[in-house]
């Protein structure tokens, strides 16, 4: 029966990396509808384990408003697009948020943390095999097993970030050759695709994970909460950035690109434009591609908080850096979860210049925020063997 019911945790976990992390498969026709079984999934597994759920605290609260606000902004706009349903878009988001928030919380109420990262590790793994070989061997336009070439590139920062941490949380020593190899197939990979923002991406967090393992510390709050301003603040910056020397010299030795950036400080100039009278609750969920397309003739944003304006306006992003902050403040509090800290610094550099404020970076958020809690440091249930508590037993709460 035990065995039954951590199984049952794992499947459920299973789930979650699926359709909060990996969030899409092109490739299934089906997929959507898998989707909602999952979700219809998750929830009764959340409703059966609800005893494993403390008092919301402010990250719940966080995400409830912004998921509000979004929904909202949704509903006021469903009828001007007709390339896709953004309130029903918006409720599918909200709905695999929540659930991944309550996933997380309970695993660790049930002193499952060590399942749930192992899982999340094993099927990073599983999707990167499949992505690889079929990216190589299967002919495509440009669309692999999980998506573009950016959800390619992301899955295998994914798996280094999830294999450094699975191998802290169990006490395993980390296999240097492993490693290695692991950094060399994503850059080859992540070539091979030809995404130079993943290059730029997975270079930047190669540079600070070997920063943190030689410091044995974890990325300081502060120099995310920089980051995070400054990501955003390239939208302003751009001009200033792309002219100086530096950046010249990268670009023109490292990359075929143009100092635009692939067009992108043009979008980041039709703001203003773009946002007229939707500056408070933006146009709605998922709406960026049929909306940029028709007045700027872009397919998105280019820039993470960028893109979230867009879709729940100024109001609705205050819960959104609220959340945000959140994970920043708890993020260096554990050194066995500092790779998970750097996967998160390492999406919100990439932010600057690409969407990468998608459900799996609020899927890490949620991540760096509960398993930092300090009661969970304190009861130290993460490294706890995966057991299950009867309703008598004590609660593992944060």
């Amino acid at each position: 029966m035990l065995k039954k019911r951590i199984t049952m945790d794992g499947f459920a976990f299973f789930l979650v990396f699926t359709i909060s992390v990996v969030e899409s498969i092109p490739y299934f026709t089906f997929f959507n509808v898998l989707k909602y079984l999952s979700m219809l999934f998750l929830a009764v597994f959340i409703l059966l384990n609800l005893r494993f759920l403390r008092t919301p605290k402010l990250i719940n609260w966080a995400l409830y408003l912004y998921v509000g606000l979004l929904i909202i902004s949704s509903y006021l706009n469903k009828g001007s697009f007709n390339d896709r349903d953004i309130f029903l878009a918006s409720i599918s988001f909200s709905v695999i948020a929540i659930e991944t928030l309550f996933i997380i919380e309970i695993a660790i109420g049930k002193g499952n943390g060590r399942l749930l990262i192992n899982t999340f590790f094993v099927s990073c793994f599983f999707f990167c095999i499949i992505t690889d070989f079929m990216a190589i061997f299967v002919s495509n336009s440009g669309i692999y097993f999980v998506g573009t070439k950016f959800q390619v590139s992301y899955l295998h920062m994914f798996l280094t970030a999830l294999y450094l941490v699975n191998q802290r949380v169990t006490k395993k020593p980390i296999n240097s050759i492993f490693i290695l190899l692991d950094i060399i197939w994503s850059f080859f990979i992540i070539g091979f695709v030809n995404c130079d923002t993943g290059i730029i991406g997975f270079f930047f967090m190669c540079l600070l994970l070997a920063v943190s393992c030689r410091t044995k510390k974890s990325i300081s709050p502060w120099f995310l909460a920089v980051l995070f301003c400054l990501a955003f603040a390239f939208l302003f910056l751009y001009n200033s950035i792309l002219n100086s020397n530096f950046s010249i010299f990268i670009l023109d030795t490292f990359f075929d690109s143009n100092y635009s950036l692939s067009s992108r400080t043009y979008i980041f100039k039709s703001l203003e434009s773009i946002m007229n009278n939707h500056w408070y609750l933006g146009y709605g969920y998922g709406c960026s591609y049929e909306l940029l397309t028709n007045l700027i003739g872009a397919p998105d944003a280019q820039n993470g908080l960028y893109e979230l304006i867009i879709y729940s306006g100024l109001i609705g992003i205050i819960p959104f850096v609220f959340l945000v902050s959140l994970a920043i403040k708890n993020s260096n509090k554990l050194y066995e979860l500092s790779s998970i800290s750097v996967l998160f610094a390492t999406l919100i550099f990439l932010s600057a210049i690409e969407i990468t404020y998608t459900l799996s970076f609020f899927t890490f958020t949620f991540l760096l925020y509960v398993l930092n809690s300090s009661k969970i440091r304190k009861q130290n249930c993460l490294f706890k063997s995966a057991k299950i508590f009867n309703h008598r037993e004590k609660l593992y709460t944060y």
